[in-house]
């Protein structure tokens, strides 16, 4: 709906005004069109609006088309460098860790010896004894009760005590029928 109100509005604006909100509004566009979680729900009707705009974009003003462009690519190949790096260097963290002597750090234990683990044999043990006390309390009382069991409150009580009813106090209609 934003890509095609932003279209409509595109093909109306007057020049003047464009260029006040030339920059941010591409910055916040490509923000929008570059973002993996829109895109995955975008269907072709999204995607036509898109194409469209930046279509648009690019016959409005060529050269900031192209310098945005080159800058998001640049941003882009940053951030690819930087969590090549941050990678790099938490693997050498770890080979440092590992090669310390003093490292007491706790190591992922294989799959076969889970079971072994005391925390975890309660936390499975837990869930099977909350189901065998369900169900020993569900046969002593039944699951569904009666309106008269329920606990009252007092002042819904005292409430339902001193309605009057509208029908005494409102004039009644002539039946139609009684003509």
């Amino acid at each position: 709906m934003f890509l095609n109100e932003m279209e409509e509005i595109l093909d109306v604006i007057e020049p003047a005004e464009f260029q006040r909100i030339m920059d941010p509004l591409f910055k916040q566009l490509a923000k929008c069109v570059s973002s993996p979680h829109f895109q995955s729900h975008w269907n072709k009707t999204i995607h036509g609006l898109v194409y469209n705009a930046l279509k648009l974009f690019m016959e409005m003003n060529q050269k900031l088309f192209d310098e945005c462009s080159q800058q998001y690519k640049q941003e882009k190949q940053k951030e690819r460098e930087r969590l090549q790096l941050r990678e790099e260097v938490w693997l050498q963290i770890e080979a440092r860790a590992a090669a310390n002597p003093a490292c007491r750090a706790p190591h992922p234990r294989p799959a076969h010896d889970a079971p072994h683990d005391p925390a975890r044999q309660r936390l499975e043990r837990e869930p099977s004894e909350a189901r065998k006390q369900n169900h020993n309390t569900n046969n002593s009382k039944p699951l569904l009760r009666k309106k008269s069991d329920l606990p009252t409150d007092s002042s819904t009580v005292k409430a339902l005590i001193e309605h009057k009813r509208a029908d005494a106090f409102l004039p009644s209609t002539p039946d139609a029928d009684r003509c």
